[in-house]
């Protein structure tokens, strides 16, 4: 079924070219499998899938993290490079199913401790394993690419590294999943002891650290999205980052306010150990509006609740996110491995950090209907950031080490015995005694894959202006006419997107 609607949506964008012969064929590829993916989102909601596609003609790295359905169909072709690999197994792990860079982050598990862990698991699914490992060698390829934005010399000096960098990566890969294999310890990443750490990572649980709540002060993000009226703590409203001037909170409609405390109510029964319900008192609610990149036409919200005590310093903020298919499903029987989205997402968070309780407020529940996922929103959970890569953070060197980090924490994510108890020997006999041969076919593959990425943005931007701000989807009036006023006003986006930048 998804093939065919496929079939229609490339044959819909095709008519609307005006000539078909006149579309280059990738092109249509990219901008069909990007229409398919997102066509609820721009029927339903067309002004969110706008701004999420402005948001990718503008900004190369946020193309390549939400081309995740482009890069499924390149996948699915063998007679491309990053279709095939000469050292398969046939192990389903846990997989990510979006490794890239900035899915990676900070978290801090309920006796204090930080440790460096997947931090988006909206695509994690059961996945062939070099699937997410060349997500993460091609983003180390992009990230490398577009490192010391502002010094052309570090920039170069890193691009001319690019080969060592992603051997770096696949090896810390490969010698981790045999290391896992043989039973080494499946141990979270920390900053304690001699763990070999980049600069780019342990300036995060620097960052991390200083910005935790002392227990008697408020979090950061305390100070920087909220404030207090009459003696309450509540959410700011508008734009509130000068940076990002399309994220802006509004006020949520009061049908979706009165749903907050049953929503609470659920969530707190997918929690491994859930707070008292007191804590979980609703101060105040928000609508937020542009923020992710695939995730950006999504239903987001903010909640206050009351935290541990009645003192407005330890008030805690809880985002609401909408959860949607992990968009990657099917690669043999059973094909789905869930029986709802809620129970994916726990399922991943129990199994691919190394502790499960990594994040003791991350959960799921329904709002409305609508799955949905809870995290606490804390300014000591640091995301890596390719913004970041500058200075010390984004030397060849350094870039080498955070490779090789990644990779073997992405091993030990694949080698969850849980999962699938033969996993990790499989991957590791696939992988056998051709280290360097391996090595090789993934650096090559990333590296092809990767110049791929810059025509394909190039591709969709001139899709984009070839077609409109919906890639040519029409949007039916009697979409909207069937939506509830309620409805409308949650999907409506009073915000204009932004512009699209010139080509260069």
């Amino acid at each position: 079924m998804g093939r065919l609607l496929g079939l229609g949506v490339s044959v819909l964008i095709l008519a609307g070219s005006g000539c078909a012969s006149d579309v280059d064929p990738r092109e249509a590829l990219v901008v069909s499998a990007l229409a398919e993916a997102d066509l609820v989102y721009i029927r339903s909601r067309p002004e969110l899938a706008e701004g999420k596609y402005v948001r990718m003609a503008n900004e190369r790295y946020a193309f390549y993290r939400a081309a995740v359905p482009v890069f499924r169909r390149d996948v699915d072709d063998p007679s491309r490079p990053v279709g095939r690999n000469a050292f398969a197994s046939d192990a389903l792990p846990l997989s990510l199913g979006d490794a890239h860079v900035e899915n990676f982050g900070l978290l801090r598990s309920s006796d204090g401790s930080f440790a460096l862990e997947p931090n988006d698991l909206d695509a994690a699914d059961r996945l062939p394993y070099h699937w997410d490992l060349r997500r993460l060698t091609v983003g180390m390829v992009v990230a490398a690419r577009l490192s010391n934005a502002d010094d052309d010399a570090a920039r170069a000096a890193a691009v001319a590294r690019i080969p060592e960098i992603v051997s770096a990566t696949a090896r810390g890969y490969a010698e981790g999943i045999r290391a896992f294999a043989d039973g080494a310890p499946r141990a979270p990443v920390d900053d304690a002891g001699d763990a070999a750490l980049s600069s780019l990572v342990a300036e995060a649980f620097r960052r991390g650290r200083n910005d935790q709540p002392d227990g008697t002060t408020p979090g950061e993000e305390l100070d920087e999205i909220t404030e207090i009226v009459d003696g309450q703590r509540r959410l700011l409203r508008g734009s509130v980052d000068p940076d990002e001037p399309e994220n802006v909170f509004l006020d949520l409609p009061a049908f979706a306010l009165d749903a907050l405390p049953e929503m609470l109510r659920e969530y707190r029964s997918s929690l491994l150990n859930p707070p008292p319900a007191e804590e979980f008192v609703v101060l105040d609610a928000v609508r937020e509006l542009a923020t992710g990149i695939a995730s950006w036409p999504r239903i987001r919200m903010l909640v206050l609740v009351r935290g541990p005590s009645d003192e407005d310093y330890d008030d805690v903020i809880l985002e609401v996110k909408e959860l949607a298919d992990s968009g990657s499903p099917g690669f043999r029987p059973p094909y789905v491995y869930a029986d709802t989205v809620q129970d994916r997402i726990l399922w991943a968070t129990r199994h691919a950090w190394a502790r499960p309780d990594a994040d003791p407020l991350w959960g799921t529940s329904t709002l409305l209907g609508m799955p949905v996922q809870l995290r606490r929103e804390a300014e000591m959970h640091k995301t890596l950031r390719i913004a970041r890569l500058v200075e010390d953070e984004g030397t060849p060197e350094d870039l080498e080490a955070t490779g090789a980090l990644l990779g073997r924490l992405l091993a030990r994510v694949h080698a969850d015995p849980e999962v699938d108890p033969g996993a990790a020997r499989s991957i590791a006999d696939a992988i056998g005694r051709d280290l360097e041969g391996f090595v090789a076919q993934e650096r090559d593959v990333a590296i092809e894959y990767a110049d791929g990425i810059e025509s394909d943005w190039m591709h969709f931007r001139r899709g984009l202006r070839r077609l409109g701000p919906r890639l040519g989807v029409p949007v039916d009036v009697s979409d909207r006419d069937r939506a509830s006023p309620d409805w409308q006003a949650l999907y409506g986006s009073p915000v204009p997107p932004p512009m699209i930048s010139e080509l260069p």
